[in-house]
């Protein structure tokens, strides 16, 4: 297994107490992420001093670009709702889930532009989360049920294939994508981890269809091989709690990683001073652009 080097820490990011669901918009040359605990959404352009942001009011699980510009998806608590980025006013869209028990985690659109977002229990450890699509019209589609903690979304270029965390089940899934239909199929399990291995959070795929995963109380970064479920390479960062990652920049050669500091005691912040930045990795290969929601 290869050991990866040579990460950056991005200062102009700043803390985030649950950073998450970062996104590199190639429209606007900007790097977009959420603060889940700190209800925000950020935006850095390229070559910004520091991000603007958008406050809102209840926890923020993802942010996603649409084909209409200036217009962000995003789940706020359990709902799907579109954000204005010039004046920060949202637009509900979709109820994904009626109970005031969850909230929206990771989401992300397939390459047919639909959005696919789970929700999860605000109390940790249950199984009764679910998984849901989303259309141009706000219909949704529920395809699992059961989930502990929806996380880690990502389809390979030759749209047959998705892969899927649930961190709870501490392992990646494999589904038969039918891109026409809309739905997925589950296939096998690729890769099963410990908790003293970390827990797999959010996840992006590169060009040549190997998985990037973040480790959640790991440390670390793994790029796992989308066919054996062998590890290929790790970056280990000066933070624990890792969350999610995406490829960026103008080449779509570069890795940006989101953390968090939430629930750590003051003696760990301590010790973990850049737990909740970005950290940044120029790699030898590229990722793929993001997919859009297609609004009708």
């Amino acid at each position: 297994m290869e050991r990866l080097a040579d990460y950056e820490i991005l200062t102009a990011a700043g803390l985030s107490e649950l950073g998450e669901g970062p996104v590199w918009d190639e429209q606007t040359k900007s790097f977009l992420w959420v603060d889940i605990a700190g209800h925000r959404v950020l935006s850095l352009p390229a070559g910004a001093t520091e991000p603007s942001l958008v406050q809102l009011d209840r926890p923020i699980g993802f942010a996603v670009p649409t084909t209409q510009p200036g217009r962000l998806a995003i789940g706020l608590g359990t709902n799907v709702n579109l954000l204005d980025l010039a004046n920060g006013s949202t637009t509900p869209f979709a109820e994904l889930d009626p109970r005031r028990t969850m909230r929206c985690n990771d989401g992300k659109c397939d390459p047919t532009g639909r959005l696919w977002a789970g929700v999860m229990p605000l109390d940790w450890g249950q199984m009764t989360g679910a998984f849901y699509s989303i259309d141009a019209t706000g219909g949704t589609r529920q395809h699992l049920e059961g989930i502990g903690c929806s996380n880690g979304l990502a389809w390979n270029a030759t749209r047959e294939t998705f892969y899927y965390i649930d961190s709870l089940k501490y392992r990646i899934e494999v589904y038969h994508w039918d891109a026409a239909a809309g739905s997925i199929t589950f296939d096998r399990i690729l890769a099963a981890f410990t908790p003293e291995q970390g827990m797999p959070d959010g996840m992006c795929i590169d060009a040549e269809g190997q998985l990037w995963v973040a480790f959640w109380n790991g440390g670390c970064l793994r790029r796992i091989d989308a066919e054996t479920g062998a590890w290929l390479a790790q970056l280990d960062l000066p933070a624990r709690q890792i969350t999610s990652c995406t490829f960026g920049g103008p080449d779509l050669t570069t890795l940006y990683i989101t953390s968090a500091w939430t629930g750590l005691s003051d003696e760990d912040r301590q010790a973990q001073p850049h737990a909740g930045a970005v950290f940044r990795l120029q790699t030898r290969v590229r990722g793929l652009p993001v997919d859009r929601f297609a609004l009708a």
